[in-house]
């Protein structure tokens, strides 16, 4: 099975090695490829060539403060899944790594990222069920 990681330069930290440790450990068959472009501005068009070739695409940006680009590029993404008919995992996100002062803190970010996603990708291809929503009500519900 093949996965493309695709990420730009700009994000600040990288996640690929411990995310594919992850999936690699998860995933007999997988072959993983990494990719990086310039800027998030050339997230789309990389994404939708990877989509040829890979049966998922993970496209990973950090961002420091949300504004048009970033929404533009979630719709670029949604797009390009639209019209190849082939998921892209889209973990663009908010981050606070710009005020990080230790590489400990660095590599508990790293890791926290890799597990949050490599458990995101393994349930997109092998229970895609576990994404229903819970109708939990909570212990102690103020409306009754």
């Amino acid at each position: 099975m093949k996965i493309a990681l695709l990420s730009d330069s700009k994000t600040g930290i990288n996640i690929f090695q411990k995310l594919k440790e992850k999936l690699l450990a998860k995933i007999a068959d997988a072959e993983i490829e990494e990719h990086f472009v310039p800027s998030p501005e050339d997230l789309p068009l990389k994404a939708k060539e990877l989509t040829d070739s890979n049966k998922i695409v993970f496209v990973f940006s950090l961002y420091f403060e949300k504004d048009s680009s970033v929404e533009m590029l979630m719709e670029k993404l949604v797009d390009i899944e639209l019209e190849t008919g082939k998921k892209i995992v889209k973990a663009i996100e908010e981050s606070e790594i710009e005020d990080f002062s230790t590489e400990n803190q660095f590599d508990e970010e790293r890791e926290r990222l890799a597990q949050k996603w490599a458990d995101t990708i393994i349930k997109i291809l092998f229970s895609p069920k576990d994404f229903a929503p819970t109708e939990d009500l909570p212990e102690n519900p103020s409306i009754f």
